[in-house]
């Protein structure tokens, strides 16, 4: 499948040193969200007039071709919205208030997580436990998966 402008400018806002500062950076989906969004339109306001994307293989091509100054504004003018709706839904302190701000972004069929003892991505399902009341959060294989 050929990478999109869109796609290449989400990824490189995803760099290893943010984790530095903020090891939870990127710690669950919803933050993880949260900051690419932000990164990616702190990124596309800085930069009112289209920008080169460089094709991320190193293949020397650019994706230029792609957009317009016009289809560039729309898509920086959407992430800048999105990203304020996002921040706005992540930061809600009411449940049923950020579920409902979640659904207006995602549809009615976003549900809220299941109540879980675990405050995991994976819930339950990704700790197992140790003796002693620990949880282990591997999956007990090796390997990169492990």
């Amino acid at each position: 499948m050929a990478s999109r402008p869109s796609t290449t400018l989400l990824g490189e806002r995803v760099e290893e040193w943010k984790k530095l500062g903020d090891p939870g950076y990127y710690s669950d989906v919803p933050t993880a969200l949260l900051h690419l969004m932000s990164d990616l339109d702190e990124w596309l306001q800085a930069r009112p007039y289209k920008p080169s994307v460089s094709d991320p293989s190193g293949s020397g091509v650019t994706f230029d071709h792609r957009w317009s100054q016009e289809t560039y504004a729309y898509f920086r003018d959407r992430v800048h919205v999105h990203a304020a709706e996002i921040k706005e839904a992540y930061d809600e302190t009411d449940e049923e208030s950020s579920v409902a701000k979640w659904q207006a972004l995602f549809g009615d069929k976003f549900q809220a997580p299941a109540v879980s003892s675990f405050s995991s991505k994976f819930g339950a399902a990704g700790a197992a436990a140790t003796g002693a009341g620990e949880v282990s959060w591997s999956s007990g294989r090796s390997g990169r998966a492990g």
